[in-house]
């Protein structure tokens, strides 16, 4: 519940600051699930029909140069939202989400940030705050991404070979289940090296706060330090 609530807060934050950049983003993954199955399912049927000359040699051109103008246009789309319109939406998203972590860590009193587990807490959150809004996207697009393709195949069972869709249906269910595997493992690995990084920090600011190289010089013991 905790996952789901942090997830639509996230989320919130998209339709209220950049919600045409939200429903371009959901239209990409929505037409690129399509095509992917298009292109390994529905093109090499017709391909195949063609060969086996149950399909026009004019038909075919004509579908085939369909299928390549659309591709090309979805490719020239994508590019577009990568390079040029997706990095300001999500640098202003991101603005916001460093801004509310920001406020929310001045009003928390200075005898939590003395507590192990909350300072933890907050450096996780401090350091996936730069890209835990494009991440959000990412998963809930590949979600829907991956929803989209099964519903697609299994309305094909009655329309190509039986063990392809099955085929098809698993390597899709398999790509899900890495997914989010992945995603555990990333998360797991975040809260196990979040305390190794904090000690490492550490030892890098001894050497560079004057007050602490003051000290060593005066006690010249550094033994311990290294």
């Amino acid at each position: 519940m905790t996952r789901l609530r942090s997830l639509g807060k996230i989320l919130g934050y998209y339709v209220k600051y950049s919600p045409l950049y939200l429903c371009l983003f959901y239209l990409e993954v929505i037409i690129g699930a399509w095509l992917s199955v298009f292109n390994s399912i529905y093109l090499i049927r017709y391909i195949f029909n063609a060969f086996d000359n149950q399909i026009s040699l004019r038909d075919a051109i004509i579908y085939l140069f369909c299928a390549l103008i659309t591709n090309t246009l979805f490719f020239l789309f994508s590019n577009w939202m990568k390079n040029c319109y997706s990095p300001a939406s999500e640098l202003r998203v991101r603005k916001i989400i460093q801004t509310k972590l920001f406020e929310k860590a001045a009003n928390v009193r200075l005898k939590y940030f003395e507590n192990t587990d909350f300072y933890d807490g907050y450096m996780l959150a401090l350091q996936h705050s730069k890209d835990i809004g494009s991440l959000t996207l990412q998963s809930t697009g590949a979600l829907l991404s991956n929803l989209i393709s099964i519903v697609l195949i299994v309305t094909m069972l009655f329309t190509v070979d039986f063990f392809i869709v099955v085929l098809i249906l698993f390597s899709v269910l398999i790509g899900f289940w890495v997914d989010i595997s992945l995603a555990k493992n990333h998360e797991k690995k975040d809260v196990d090296t979040i305390k190794l990084n904090r000690k490492i920090d550490y030892y890098k600011r001894v050497f560079y706060i004057t007050d602490i190289i003051e000290e060593l010089k005066l006690l010249q013991r550094n033994e311990f330090i290294f």
